[in-house]
């Protein structure tokens, strides 16, 4: 399917609206381990079917409830690898998550397979980029 330029920013707005960029920080064993997760989350499903068809059909949609709501809310995932192509589609078209987008793209550059007790040299990188996402994603910038 050859995808519009209207499409990728539809996708984009609603990822902008609706969507969150994070790293993930786990501690495994003896080292830590970054992953790059993406949920964008609705109230329709067909929103998240649209935008899931426009970034490739990668990712994975699934329903949830909050206690005391009537309606469903429904939620699209995808990390590292895809996460990282579904940034690369829609970048040019960010706006509100932009800056977090630039910043996640470059910690994919930094991530790198490691021996199970070995160390990855750019942790503190890594570390660095999350906490600028999470702060940005809370609305205000680091100090």
């Amino acid at each position: 399917m050859k995808l519009k330029a209207t499409d990728k920013a539809w996708a984009a707005g609603l990822f902008d609206g609706e969507g969150c960029i994070m790293i993930k920080r786990d501690y495994n064993k003896l080292r830590v381990t970054f992953s790059l997760r993406l949920i964008l989350t609705n109230n329709h499903v067909g929103a998240l079917e649209k935008f899931k068809t426009i970034v490739g059909g990668i990712g994975s949609i699934r329903q949830w409830s909050r206690d005391g709501r009537k309606n469903p809310t429904w939620d699209w995932r995808v990390a590292s690898k895809q996460a990282e192509f579904v940034l690369k589609l829609l970048l040019p078209y960010l706006v509100v998550k932009h800056e977090q987008a630039e910043l996640a793209l470059l910690s994919r550059k930094y991530q790198q397979k490691v021996g199970a007790y070995k160390l990855n040299p750019n942790i503190d990188k890594i570390e660095s980029l999350r906490l600028q996402i999470s702060s940005l994603n809370q609305g205000r910038a680091l100090q």
